[in-house]
């Protein structure tokens, strides 16, 4: 029975090895983000108030092979993908990849842009990543920093801030569970996102979040993981509920930001477009609707088109945070 067991186990093995051997060779076509690649990444830090923050004083590679970019990452003293800040006035940019500028050099971020496009007369600081990825653990930045509050704010929303808060706790200093909008909230964790060695991973907790980095990594180069997780979660679409659109949730981010300008001197609110976000725009027009009654003004993007995106991911190229630049420029400059 267990010359059996082995056997079969073995031959599993040698299948998996087969097939994986084959898919490297023809590579089979799946979607971008289940997509086997080399990944370089040593710039994340953990945080005290936040989801995670990036290191101080940093200098080094960002590299994802499928999206085809390979760039530097340089962060100032404070940890910000950003220059020193200097004694112009001040506008801070808060918002996730898209912001901190997922794939681009450090002189094609949006807000490196946007102070370009300024003639330079204005620092717009690059808050991205270095407060978390969303807007409660924006906010939760914001009111555990004096010198952040009251301060002129630039927000940045993208289609997936609301399912990274509903991922997130918010934790008091005794440990314990409460509102994000609860003035004892202390640190925001994340439920399925970590720090470890620099590299920030997404799994839930469990006793894989044990291993090594390298362990994560080494999957992310697996053809077979990358078919195994896009047929579970074809799947898992095909079985589940429609996701229909919960206003509660849009109150919920309303309510946060409106919590946001509370702390600010003031505030403005974009949309960065998805790829393809047709079927957002409800989201967008309720959640404006729910912002315009708080008085917050939010300025809605249209979509760009394909060539704006690497090939294979889902954030701008350079090419792309030139374009959506120049929009947040021409609004801007009616609006500042």
């Amino acid at each position: 029975m267990n010359k059996i067991i082995f056997f079969f186990i073995l031959y599993l093995l040698l299948l998996v090895f087969i097939f994986e051997l084959l898919a490297q060779i023809f590579k089979p076509n799946i979607p971008y983000q289940f997509i086997p690649q080399k990944i370089i990444v040593n710039h994340f830090d953990h945080a005290e108030n936040t989801e995670f923050s990036l290191k101080r004083n940093f200098e080094g590679r960002f590299s994802y092979s499928n999206a085809s970019f390979d760039v530097t990452v340089k962060t100032n003293s404070l940890g910000m993908r950003d220059e020193e800040l200097d004694d112009r006035d001040r506008y801070f940019m808060y918002g996730d990849s898209f912001i901190f500028g997922f794939g681009v050099e450090n002189n094609q971020t949006i807000p490196h842009l946007v102070e370009k496009l300024f003639m330079k007369n204005y620092d717009f600081i690059n808050m991205g990543y270095f407060t978390g990825r969303s807007p409660d653990s924006y906010l939760n930045f914001i009111r555990h920093n004096k010198e952040y509050q009251n301060k002129k704010n630039i927000l940045f929303l993208y289609e997936n801030d609301i399912q990274d808060i509903s991922n997130n706790l918010c934790i008091d200093s005794n440990n314990k569970i409460v509102d994000v909008l609860d003035k004892n909230c202390n640190k925001i964790e994340s439920k399925t996102t970590f720090v470890v060695e620099g590299k920030l991973l997404q799994y839930k907790n469990t006793v894989l979040r044990r291993l090594p980095p390298s362990f994560f990594l080494f999957l992310k180069r697996s053809y077979s993981v990358g078919i195994i997780r896009f047929y579970y979660n074809t799947f898992y679409n095909f079985i589940k509920k429609p996701d229909n659109m919960k206003y509660f949730d849009i109150g919920k981010l309303c309510s946060i930001i409106s919590a946001i300008k509370d702390q600010s001197e003031s505030l403005k609110v974009f949309n960065i477009p998805g790829r393809n976000n047709l079927e957002n725009q409800n989201y967008y027009k309720s959640l404006s609707s729910c912002l315009n009654k708080k008085n917050i003004k939010h300025f809605i993007v249209n979509t760009m088109g394909d060539h704006y995106y690497f090939k294979n991911d889902a954030h701008f190229n350079p090419t792309g945070t030139l374009e959506f630049s120049k929009r947040v420029f021409s609004i801007l400059k009616e609006h500042l």
